[in-house]
């Protein structure tokens, strides 16, 4: 199994759209074998990060690279295989509606290690203003380079963009986005935080960044924990001025 037979069944099997396809030949030409090893995996990401490719080009090439490695590692229950033995994830084939999205195709595993790596990624980018504009800035102008077109074009379709989604709800019409997936959700949150003006804050009490809540704490729950943890600090140094005051 190679690229083409992966291609090929994407192509007539899963009938994914023509972008997606040029997704797919674009990010394969990091690789310089069909059966990468992880090394292979990591030289690709270097020779990424050497050309210049941003954050975004990255992972949205990375995305295409695991999903062929998952597909060419897959047996034909849909489970994966680390040579002839099983290795669990099983029912890896989707297909049926998800609310509003459809799907046909394979689904793609991600680690809590890459997802973790996305929500830095994003917050980093909401705490730099010029690092945001720098990375969400407008497109290649008409002279530029080919190549330059394509990877702004990829960039924007697999890192900066959502499917929409009208909905009627009484009388009002909205705009419905549904992310079905931990990146999709990741990037959804970071275009509410930025249309909606909200501010990245640390909470008190647990030390996790947050933007919607209190002033200082993430939730009630932190808040009523640090009060708790407050009155019981004041309970044991009255108890202790008593106790002296006794003494």
């Amino acid at each position: 199994m190679g690229f083409s037979e992966f291609i090929r069944e994407r192509q007539f099997l899963s009938n994914v759209s023509p972008s997606t396809l040029e997704w797919y030949k674009h990010s394969f030409k990091w690789l310089d074998t069909d059966s990468p090893t992880q090394e292979d995996l990591k030289t690709a990401v270097l020779k990424m990060r050497a050309k210049g490719l941003r954050a975004t080009g990255c992972n949205s090439a990375i995305r295409a690279i695991n999903a062929y490695v998952h597909w060419a590692n897959a047996g034909p229950n849909g489970s994966l295989l680390s040579g002839n033995e099983s290795v669990g994830v099983r029912e890896m084939l989707l297909y049926g509606s998800f609310g509003h999205r459809w799907f046909n195709g394979r689904a793609e595993v991600e680690t809590v290690e890459s997802l973790r790596q996305e929500q830095e990624h994003w917050r980093g980018l909401l705490r730099n203003r010029t690092r945001l504009r720098g990375a969400f800035g407008p497109g290649p102008s008409g002279d530029s380079r080919p190549y330059d077109k394509d990877r702004f074009a990829l960039e924007s379709k697999f890192g900066n963009t959502l499917e929409v989604h009208m909905e009627w709800r009484g009388r009002v019409p909205y705009a419905v986005i549904q992310p079905v997936t931990g990146r999709e959700l990741l990037v959804a949150l970071a275009w509410i935080d930025l249309v909606t003006g909200a501010e990245c804050k640390v909470c008190q009490k647990c030390g996790i960044e947050y933007s919607i809540g209190g002033r200082k704490f993430c939730s009630w729950q932190c808040e009523h924990a640090n009060t708790m943890r407050n009155y019981r600090k004041r309970i044991k140094v009255a108890e202790k001025r008593l106790s002296n005051r006794q003494i």
